[in-house]
């Protein structure tokens, strides 16, 4: 059961219920999991909670950020790769043969070039696949998590994601709602950072004031449950035994202060919300265009855990 992992899904929201009870259920099937929702939503850990919950859990859970690679070097890291060297020929394993029997996290689906989806799509067919520069074909039985920001079926639409890898996908998916939908569980988050996760400074006797707790309570967290962790760190380095309204940032303040003054402000604020959270929408997808085009810069990042260095925990 999920309560006896550590770093458990955290709320008693309605979403947040069936959150858990997903992870649940997908932990003990094998099909493909897709994770849907915004930066910070979680979806990192919903993957790790479904391998430890799983028959796999003695397996490597390996992660892959595919925004952070060009196509060729991120089918070196999941296929592995075989090259000509002074003593012939070099062989190294990627993570599909690292994490055979365990689970493999991939964020960032979207971004996989056309190659590259098409020989995850094989894979996923019949579970075979070949290393970079050798025809041998190979097997793993690992299990896929994948994850995405963007709305998938969109790119599918618009002939950026192939649709049959899409459907391969698609069989066990969840959203994960932003913490502005799941107000609710912000008490049992912050109690979760303070006393649990023992954010660095925070004393476990230190009082948020209700005014305090309701301007945290309204304010939009742009980058979710990680937003509200770092402005937690924030009010820990104040030494603070008692959090006032006016300990916030201003940025939180000022929005508290909209929501609870004239209603002109409240609505000029939420508009000015939302043409902030289109404009991210825009900017991602102008960059996913961009790398499409050839104009990402990037750098190459490499992590493997296992028999590597272990992977960049993600989001």
């Amino acid at each position: 059961m999920l309560e006896t992992i550590p770093g458990k899904i955290v709320g008693s929201s309605a979403d947040t219920v069936r959150l858990r009870q997903f992870v649940e259920n997908a932990a003990v099937a094998s099909d493909p999991v897709t994770l849907f929702g915004e930066p910070g939503t979680g979806k990192q850990l919903a993957a790790k909670l479904i391998h430890e919950a799983s028959p796999r859990e003695e397996a490597p859970f390996l992660m892959i950020d595919c925004s952070l690679y060009y196509e060729r070097e991120l089918k070196r890291e999941l296929f592995g790769y075989r090259t000509a060297g002074e003593n012939g020929k070099a062989c190294k394993k990627g993570l599909f043969e690292f994490a055979r029997k365990g689970t493999c996290y991939l964020s960032h689906i979207e971004e996989l070039s056309p190659g590259i989806q098409a020989e995850l799509l094989n894979f996923l067919q019949d579970g075979r696949f070949c290393r970079l520069g050798d025809k041998k074909q190979r097997t793993s039985e690992v299990r896929l998590v994948v994850s995405s920001e963007k709305n998938l079926g969109g790119f599918v639409e618009a002939g950026l994601f192939n649709r049959e890898l899409y459907t391969q996908l698609s069989g066990l998916n969840v959203y994960l709602p932003p913490l502005r939908d799941r107000k609710e569980d912000i008490p049992a988050l912050i109690d979760f950072f303070t006393q649990v996760k023992g954010v660095q400074g925070v004393a476990k006797s230190c009082v948020i004031v209700p005014e305090a707790l309701e301007a945290l309570e309204s304010y939009p967290w742009p980058s979710n449950a990680d937003d509200l962790r770092k402005e937690l760190e924030r009010l820990s380095g104040c030494g603070l035994q008692k959090i006032e309204p006016e300990h916030l940032t201003t940025e939180i303040a000022s929005y508290w202060m909209g929501q609870r003054g004239d209603s002109e402000v409240r609505e000029v604020l939420e508009e000015l919300d939302a043409y902030i959270r289109e404009f991210r929408v825009m900017s991602r997808l102008a960059s996913s265009f961009g790398e499409l085009l050839g104009m990402d810069d990037n750098p190459y990042h490499a992590n493997v855990s296992g028999d590597r260095d272990i992977f960049k925990e993600l989001e």
